[in-house]
């Protein structure tokens, strides 16, 4: 009887990890995407980003800026997954960045945000998320990014 009990303790539990692993995701978009919603000049500034268009110095530094948060909420989930305490529908780390992907290659794609990943970067990130970060580029744009460290 009170291995039964147990079992549906163990299975309830998972049910939670679940629902609050779904939670912790949705919160993490909400929390990269929700300045560009609700500020329209940080929007401008992020499609002038991506899409390489000249940035004044201001400009830079917000996108720059936004790069960071977003990559460092990436990391949070990166170090979630990789010690199995969060993001339960995912299986690896590598499902993460499969995951996030989309958003990750626009980064490095204009020259404000490949500066960034090789000036900024090396400071702000654990080396293993930050070669994870050029990886990413690498297979963006097919050449390896120096490392500053």
């Amino acid at each position: 009887m009170q291995i039964k009990i147990n079992s549906i303790e163990i299975s309830k539990f998972a049910d939670v990890q679940r629902a609050q692993s779904t939670h912790n995701t949705n919160a993490m978009y909400i929390q990269v995407w929700q300045p560009l919603m609700q500020d329209s000049e940080l929007a401008a500034i992020y499609l002038k980003g991506i899409n390489d268009e000249l940035l004044d110095e201001v400009e830079r530094l917000r996108y720059c800026v936004y790069i960071n948060t977003f990559l460092a909420l990436v990391e949070g989930a990166y170090t979630q997954v990789k010690a199995d305490t969060s993001f339960g529908g995912l299986d690896e780390v590598t499902a993460l960045f499969e995951l996030m992907n989309p958003y990750m290659n626009k980064i490095p794609n204009s020259a404000v945000g490949d500066g960034w990943l090789k000036e900024e970067a090396p400071s702000l990130f654990a080396n293993e998320f930050e070669e994870i970060c050029i990886k990413v580029a690498m297979r963006r744009f097919g050449s390896p990014i120096p490392n500053s460290r």
